[in-house]
């Protein structure tokens, strides 16, 4: 990949419950025609946290975005808005995505080696994340792993606040009143949301002896992000395989089940 400051923003959707940003490489002379000289990456929306029932769009300027540099897109922005800050993650996760791409465009099995030595897979039904016999706990809800690790875990804590918009919730999943409450738990599935409404340092400092998973299609797939983060063992994201589909998605306000099929569920062991 050329230098990141050839990298322009190409295209920008705020859906809402995601928002995707696809970046290109203005250097090359197959922009648009080739996926491994555009990216696309994902971020929550948290319209629920920021907006209540204003338009989301009258928290971005008015000027179009798609045409910058990455440098002149962020400095349009506040990190003070979550929805700025949801824009800035997907266009990271966008250039983080040219990496990954890469990583698996000539790969001849499934699993590679990153040059910081992290190993790289792509997930099937098999995850790395250790449930048997563990105190799991998770912030957000990722319903897909919930009867797995009822299964297999000795205890499952949850701190959500929106677990009413959910079915309904076992009766052996423990209901967690706070972050703190995380302690107690030796797996933590931590969604990637809490970068975008800044609980994720605090979070994290209730987990100082657990094994993180940063879970989520926010998720940054670049373990140097986590380095001073030890307890982060795992970054369990989405890589966009299919752009124009996920784009689709996103505009018509679908979220991940609804773009499964489109990306590839990626694995980063620390």
């Amino acid at each position: 990949m050329s230098k990141k400051g050839h990298i322009v923003v190409s295209d920008l959707r705020v859906g809402l419950r995601y928002t995707a940003v696809v970046v290109a490489d203005a250097q090359s002379d197959r922009v648009g025609n080739s996926h491994i000289d555009e990216s696309c990456g994902l971020a929550a929306t948290l319209i629920h946290e920021e907006i209540g029932s204003e338009c989301p769009v009258s928290l971005i300027q008015s000027e179009l975005f798609t045409g910058k540099r990455i440098h002149e897109l962020f400095s349009s922005l506040s990190l003070s808005e979550k929805l700025h800050r949801a824009i800035m993650l997907a266009t990271c996760n966008g250039v983080i995505n040219f990496e990954v791409q890469r990583n698996f465009h000539n790969r001849e099995s499934n699993h590679n080696q990153n040059r910081k030595g992290s190993s790289v897979a792509l997930v099937g039904k098999k995850s790395a994340i250790p449930f048997k016999g563990k105190k799991v706990g998770m912030v957000g809800f990722f319903e897909p792993l919930v009867p797995n690790i009822l299964k297999r875990a000795s205890s499952f804590g949850i701190v959500e606040n929106h677990l009413a918009k959910h079915r309904a919730i076992d009766q052996k999943i423990k209901r967690l009143p706070s972050l703190k409450e995380l302690e107690d738990f030796e797996t933590v599935i931590l969604t990637a949301t809490s970068l975008i409404n800044n609980t994720f340092d605090e979070a994290i400092s209730y987990c100082r002896d657990s094994y993180v998973v940063v879970m989520g299609p926010s998720a940054p797939l670049l373990p140097e992000i986590f380095k001073e983060y030890p307890q982060v063992k795992n970054i369990s994201g989405r890589h966009i395989k299919n752009v124009d589909k996920t784009l689709e998605v996103v505009s018509q306000g679908g979220g991940t089940p609804m773009f499964k099929e489109y990306t590839d569920k990626v694995e980063i062991l620390l």
